[in-house]
């Protein structure tokens, strides 16, 4: 015999409220919070590239997807070192989603895999990149050659 068990609440109102606080829809940056490990991260290639302007700073954009394991790998490892953070504080830093923003991969010629850390002047100039995962030390060699190649803000080729 089958026994039939009947909520009261299943209706087309669904189960009672009881006053319980209503999800709300996943925030932008909550969606990213495991790549961006508590760093002042911006959201969106245009968005990220017009904060940059503004500061006269350059940029790392990190094109990543939400679903890429090694992308939160690579975050976990690097964004949480002293020194790394420490580095990239002198960057705009910038979320490229791989998966809705191909205007974005394309303008940074970013087709090859994720994590993609792509490190560009204020003016625009590559001043270095790293394809794939990379453990802090590499990771840090990466960001040093970037700042490197970085013209200091008050020089006439950083105001193009």
């Amino acid at each position: 015999m089958v026994r039939q068990i009947r909520l009261p609440w299943l209706s087309e109102a669904g189960p009672p409220d009881h006053g319980a606080r209503k999800a709300e829809p996943v925030a932008e940056d909550l969606k990213w919070a495991e790549h961006t490990q508590h760093l002042p991260f911006i959201i969106g290639y245009e968005q990220g590239l017009a904060e940059a302007k503004a500061k006269h700073k350059p940029l790392m954009f990190f094109v990543t997807t939400t679903w890429c394991g090694w992308c939160m790998k690579h975050a976990q490892e690097n964004f949480c070192n002293e020194t790394v953070k420490s580095l990239l504080d002198k960057f705009v830093l910038v979320i490229v989603d791989g998966d809705s923003e191909p205007e974005a991969l394309a303008a940074l010629d970013a087709k090859r895999g994720f994590p993609h850390p792509i490190f560009q002047s204020a003016v625009g100039e590559r001043l270095a990149e790293q394809v794939g995962y990379a453990p802090v030390d590499v990771f840090t060699k990466v960001i040093e050659d970037a700042l490197a190649k970085e013209p200091p803000a008050n020089c006439p080729l950083s105001q193009k």
